[in-house]
């Protein structure tokens, strides 16, 4: 959250405190404003000795409330776009984020969906909390998305797009999510305990644009009337980070010794408009999280996107023949080197010749 601070105090050293919040493990940051003329220097104030008021690590209430009550700007010089009607939605995308244990190899549990929270949640035997058995360390522990896991590619997402290397791969099965410019979508971020029965606090970051955050509630979504007329659709920020927020005594909304009883433990709801062609990573922001398969990609029509820069460089499966056959509709032929055996100087002079080539 951005904040502006009027500088009106009486000279002197002034302590900021930043304290981690939502695990039983707070960790503090400090830092020191020293006003111009002050007569006390910085290094004579100890920050730690200062005492500052802080929400208890375990007080989800004081988040969803704060959360909750940030309002947008939508007057004046810097007011931000106004919030496109609820009818104008083309779709709806429910994510719900579980903790899992899963094969190396599996990339979704379960009957995945991101369409249905009651579909991506399952029945018993198959909901979230029945996939916590590591089976003898022998199964990695993953986040999901809608029951799918995200696995990188070999060649960057938005080269694989654009130069139309294995396109099969960009299906929803993928967590691939094909949107137009333009058009209005919403997406309700979904908690559900991790397999320790912690319903964890996520901060989700979407790349290439700016969202709406039309509210955040407690439990399930079901989409009910009552929920819909909560969501703030008049002047809610806009933002590119959002928090899931924990519920619960400790963050704990069930008995952890009885995880058949888990189920949903709240939401946050989004609204964008995709303004720029890409592909564009939603991801949790906690980076361990996204390598664990936190993640997923928005992405426009291959014929959106604008040519690269000149001096792009090869990587993963890209090919100069590839290269050079989408920028320039050239078939350079037997100089087709895959990059791992190329330099990327030898790339560069052979895009540079089938560019010559096609000049002549």
């Amino acid at each position: 959250v951005a904040v502006l601070v009027t500088m009106d105090q009486p000279l002197g050293v002034y302590t900021l405190s930043v304290s981690q919040r939502a695990r039983n493990a707070p960790r503090f940051g400090y830092a020191l404003i020293q006003y111009d003329g002050s007569a006390a220097g910085a290094s004579t104030v100890d920050p730690t000795a200062a005492v500052i008021s802080q929400p208890a690590w375990n007080d989800n209430k004081f988040t969803f409330d704060f959360q909750n009550e940030i309002k947008g700007l939508y007057t004046g010089s810097n007011a931000i776009p106004a919030v496109p009607s609820s009818a104008t939605v083309a779709r709806t995308f429910i994510m719900l984020v579980t903790q899992e244990r899963m094969n190396a190899m599996a990339s979704f549990q379960a009957q995945p969906s991101v369409d249905s929270l009651a579909v991506a949640v399952g029945s018993v035997g198959s909901k979230p909390q029945d996939f916590c058995d590591s089976a003898g360390n022998t199964k990695p522990l993953r986040w999901l998305f809608g029951r799918r896991t995200w696995k990188y590619p070999a060649t960057p997402v938005l080269s694989k797009l654009y130069f139309d290397i294995g396109a099969e791969d960009f299906t929803e099965e993928n967590l691939y999510y094909a949107i137009e410019l333009g058009k209005t979508y919403d997406m309700v971020i979904h908690n559900y305990p991790a397999c320790n029965g912690v319903c964890e606090t996520h901060s989700w970051h979407m790349h290439g644009m700016h969202f709406w955050v039309l509210g955040a509630g407690r439990g399930e979504w079901s989409g009910s009337a009552a929920q819909l007329a909560m969501l703030n659709t008049v002047d809610p920020p806009m933002r590119d980070t959002v928090q899931t927020i924990s519920e619960g005594v400790d963050n704990m909304p069930f008995d952890k010794t009885q995880p058949q009883t888990f189920g949903p433990c709240g939401y946050t709801v989004i609204r964008f408009v995709p303004k720029s062609p890409g592909t564009w990573m939603f991801h949790c922001h906690q980076l361990w999280h996204i390598i664990m398969g936190s993640n997923a990609v928005f992405y426009t029509a291959a014929h959106t996107i604008p040519p690269p820069p000149s001096n792009l460089m090869l990587c993963g499966e890209m090919t100069v023949e590839k290269v050079a056959q989408k920028l320039y509709g050239c078939n350079i032929g037997n100089a087709n080197v895959a990059s791992t055996g190329s330099s990327p100087f030898a790339a560069a002079v052979l895009i540079l010749l089938a560019h010559v080539a096609r000049a002549k």
